[in-house]
């Protein structure tokens, strides 16, 4: 089985317009055509969570596609203590660790945010879990500035910092479990 790492991209032959409808609109940001992206093979060899989480050793590995729309100027991470700067949201080194989902934004943190080339257009701030990582190159030409806040690890006095009406779209995007199981616990693991 083999998974893509950013598959936003709508194929009409393999999708009916009523599925096309369903897939943008929230946002009002429409997918790249596929032509229009870089898209490069990252790894082979990605073993995400549930073969962590089963060891299921006959489980074929995925092949992580990397998906770019767009230029980062900047890219800022809230550790929950300081803010470190970065000139990339790639990061190469975690191709060669078991976690080559982080080769994307880096490790889990509790804020990020991406500057984009894209100046004039709108600002996002969205609550998210990892999964929705995947999502961010597809966007770096739509929003001037994205900021990723994951609430399981973001305290109450952090977002007391965080001034929502600066931001022209608010998103939640959840993976089922997260939204259902650890958000509602406060367990992050």
């Amino acid at each position: 089985m083999q998974r893509r790492f950013h598959s936003l991209w709508i194929n009409d032959e393999n999708c009916s317009s009523r599925q096309r409808s369903l897939n943008t609109p929230t946002l009002g940001v429409s997918a790249p055509e596929r032509e229009a992206l870089k898209i490069t093979t990252i790894s082979v060899d990605f073993r995400g969570t549930l073969h962590s989480k089963t060891g299921f050793p006959l489980m074929e590995p995925d092949r992580l596609e990397l998906y770019e729309n767009g230029t980062v100027t900047g890219y800022e991470v809230f550790d929950g203590k300081q803010t470190v700067s970065y000139d990339s949201i790639y990061f190469p080194e975690y191709l060669d660790k078991k976690d080559n989902y982080a080769y994307l934004l880096g490790q889990v943190q509790p804020m990020v945010t991406i500057y984009t080339e894209a100046q004039d257009n709108d600002r996002l701030l969205m609550f998210k879990d990892s999964y929705a990582h995947c999502l961010i190159p597809m966007w770096l030409n739509e929003f001037s500035e994205i900021r990723l806040i994951d609430l399981r690890f973001f305290n109450a006095d952090n977002l007391a910092q965080i001034n929502i009406s600066e931001y022209d779209r608010t998103l939640f995007l959840y993976s089922a479990d997260v939204f259902s199981h650890q958000l509602s616990t406060g367990n992050p693991a």
